[in-house]
């Protein structure tokens, strides 16, 4: 075999081993830290300990104590920042850390039978927490009751089981396969000190690359989520595979210090030597003015550096020393391997034959990179283009249904919220609806009514409310004498009077203290969500305890304005289609119930709406014929709000599971339309999420119920 034949045959073995050490990287990797119990359970561990991430599991947890009594509603907030707090402890930790073993095992066991994952332990703090803010309810609930997750199809497990064996061979083999190639290499080339740092050279490609590809890949999976869901899956990416950047980074340097020290024998440098010429290096006369400032100015800031932060610099220094010693090592070692050179063996090549031999695996790694990035891209590309399609295919027609596209507006009923930003989700104490407002639209809701004040943040972060333009006697009157006191002591105390200070608009109910949300960013988010959802008309009623300036400012501020509908009821015409309203762009209506500016988009609510009472004490009051009666609005008003829920303070879900039912909405409806002569056009519960309001209104429209796009709070 001649030596050239024998050069090509080790670089062939060096490209192979390169290629099974690129692969070996991620799945020893996935091995030890997702495919081991102990492993899963420390980074599981670690992702609790990012806020987003703390902050949607202590969400969970309240859902799920929500689910065992629907009355817990009312002290969600309170809950849910208290397990926050419990989760930042090592008593959580270990906690989540047992739940993730459990979870592993399930996974990637092969046994038969079913997992529950038992997170009681902190079912039982969080009873422990509501006790202390409400004694009464606390004492209503049952403490032992398990907060389970079970997972009954173990096909699943069996897969992900099988995933798993084959990754830890793979983990074993890789390895293995790559020190072979790189041996057979060293021991083919007539020159080992040129195949030492040709392999030195490979694994530090390696480390680049997969570090490179590592950084492609984070991003492609953060492209698919947005706002609090991006914060949410850094968290978990950054427990997971944070140590994989290490990994990488640690294969480079290994790869370096074997090339550095192959050339180090090649060129005869002792690594005592090395300090010197670097600093030699450093001061070498530029051939330029220019070049010695510039090297000047490098030095002066690598100095500032170190000023600025001793401490990194003392972990610098020691890392390069770490690293010098490492090298200084194995030139040591590979002297004793390779042997002295032979007097006729010529090992010092040129610097152009050191780019020479360089280019072929530079070109490599950029081949092999970009290769697979644009592979990887064209998958979410190819991913996210069928996005559109998808959405379009779900809501095809107007409002989900085709039939309703040549309907007027005002012949078509909404499923309506009523205090729709008064969520759980959102933070507020005692709140009507235990999903947030937007993941309310995406389960079909179309009519918001939302109630906006000025506030002004404090240095607590509580909203203190501006109620200048409301009486304490009207507060009292509609929270009740034992409303008032809890949110005297809930919220320290409310500003019944002017507040100092700039003033913002929030959406909040009767008194911010006990939740709000930003005006601008509120509408910002209906207004998003407008944007994803082209063939949805909304509607919007404002209870306007805020001026009428400071709301349409922020409509304006968000672009929500721009989707609102100016038609005038009074002018003659008959309502717009949906059909007409979206190929328009104005497919949102909205109206003041106090105040409003006629001729504008911004409605007088109750110039054109009429409604049924709203003060109902009980499920039985709601059925009671009496329930149609006039309210509020002229008896010619072309639209008709049906205010269907109990009023309690707080809000009581229990009420909702009995009036929210499809039959008793249709029925009430129905016998409302008769009595006004009217089309029942807002048919507004508290907690959407329970019965079922879209369907009542998909029955009165006389279409099918659109399938809900979002996932439910409660079975």
């Amino acid at each position: 075999m001649t030596d050239r034949t024998r050069r090509r045959l080790a670089r062939a073995l060096v490209v192979f081993g390169a290629l099974c050490l690129l692969f070996a990287l991620p799945f020893a990797y996935l091995d030890r830290n997702v495919f081991e119990a102990d492993g899963f359970a420390d980074n599981a561990a670690s992702a609790v300990q990012n806020d987003a991430v703390r902050t949607v599991l202590a969400e969970k947890v309240t859902q799920e104590l929500q689910l065992a009594d629907p009355r817990v509603v009312s002290a969600a907030p309170l809950l849910t920042s208290g397990l926050e707090a419990f989760l930042e402890t090592s008593a959580a930790r270990t906690i989540i850390r047992a739940a993730a073993v459990q979870t592993h095992n399930a996974f990637v066991s092969r046994e038969r039978g079913s997992l529950v994952v038992d997170l009681a332990n902190l079912g039982i703090i969080a009873g422990e927490l509501l006790r202390t803010r409400d004694p009464a309810l606390a004492e209503k609930l049952e403490r032992s009751q398990a907060i389970i997750v079970p997972i009954a199809d173990r096909s699943i497990a069996t897969q992900v089981a099988r995933v798993a064996e084959d990754v830890r061979i793979l983990a074993i083999v890789l390895p293995i396969l790559a020190l072979l190639a790189f041996t057979g290499a060293q021991w083919l080339t007539p020159g080992r000190r040129r195949a030492a740092g040709e392999i030195g050279l490979a694994i530090f490609l390696v480390g680049i690359a997969a570090l490179t590809l590592s950084v492609v890949f984070r991003g492609l999976i953060l492209t698919g989520f947005e706002g609090d869901g991006r914060d949410v899956a850094l968290g978990v990416l950054d427990a997971f595979t944070g140590s994989f950047t290490l990994w990488c980074i640690v294969v480079a340097l290994t790869g370096a210090i074997i090339a550095a020290s192959a050339m180090s024998l090649t060129e005869g440098v002792d690594p005592a030597d090395v300090p010197r010429l670097l600093w030699s290096r450093i001061r070498r006369p530029r051939r330029s003015l220019a070049g010695e400032v510039i090297g000047a100015l490098l030095l002066i800031g690598f100095g500032a550096l170190i000023i600025a932060d001793p401490a990194g610099a003392v972990r610098l220094a020691a890392t390069v020393a770490g690293a010098y010693f490492v090298f200084a090592g194995v030139v040591t070692l590979l002297g004793l391997i390779v042997g002295p050179p032979p007097a006729a063996e010529v090992e010092k090549p040129t610097p152009r034959e050191l780019r020479r031999a360089a280019l072929p695996w530079a070109l490599g790694a950029v081949a092999l990179v970009g290769g697979t990035a644009m592979l990887m891209a064209l998958v979410v590309v190819g991913r996210s283009s069928d996005e559109p399609k998808v959405a379009a295919a779900a809501s095809r027609g107007c409002n989900g249904s085709p039939q309703l596209c040549e309907r007027r507006f005002d012949r078509v009923t909404l499923p309506t919220s009523h205090n729709a930003m008064s969520t759980a989700q959102d933070g507020f104490v005692n709140a009507n609806h235990g999903l947030g407002t937007i993941r309310q639209l995406d389960r079909g809701v179309r009519g918001l009514l939302v109630d906006a004040y000025l506030g002004q943040r404090n240095r607590e972060g509580v909203v203190r409310t501006d109620l200048a333009p409301k009486a304490v006697e009207i507060v009292e009157a509609r929270l009740g004498a034992e409303g008032l006191a809890a949110v005297q002591r809930l919220a320290g105390r409310a500003a019944f009077g002017p507040i100092e200070g700039d003033k913002e608009l929030y959406f909040c109910h009767i008194v911010c203290e006990l939740g709000a949300v930003e005006g601008v960013p509120f509408l910002t988010s209906i207004r998003e969500w407008l944007d994803r959802n082209p063939n949805e008309v909304l509607s919007m009623m404002i209870e306007d305890a805020a001026p009428t300036q400071d709301i349409k400012r922020a409509f304006e501020e968000s672009g929500l304005a721009e989707y609102a509908n100016d038609f005038q009821p009074g002018s003659g015409q008959p309502f717009p289609t949906l059909r007409e309203m979206l190929r328009s762009g104005k497919r949102l209506w909205v109206a003041a119930e106090e105040k409003g500016e006629t001729g504008t988009w911004y409605h007088r609510g109750y110039d054109v709406t009429q409604e049924t009472p709203f003060s109902f004490g009980s499920p039985a009051e709601v059925k009671a014929t009496a329930s149609c009666q006039p309210n509020r609005g002229p008896d010619d008003a072309p639209l008709l709000l049906l205010n269907h829920w109990v009023e309690t303070y707080p809000p009581n879900p229990r009420n909702a599971d009995v009036v929210n039912d499809q039959d008793v909405l249709v029925s009430r409806a129905r016998r409302c339309a008769r009595e006004r002569g009217r089309w029942p056009h807002l048919l507004a519960v508290d907690f959407v999420e329970r019965g079922d309001v879209v369907a009542a209104a998909a029955e009165l429209n006389g279409v099918a119920a659109p399938a809900a796009r979002g996932p439910a709070l409660v079975p």
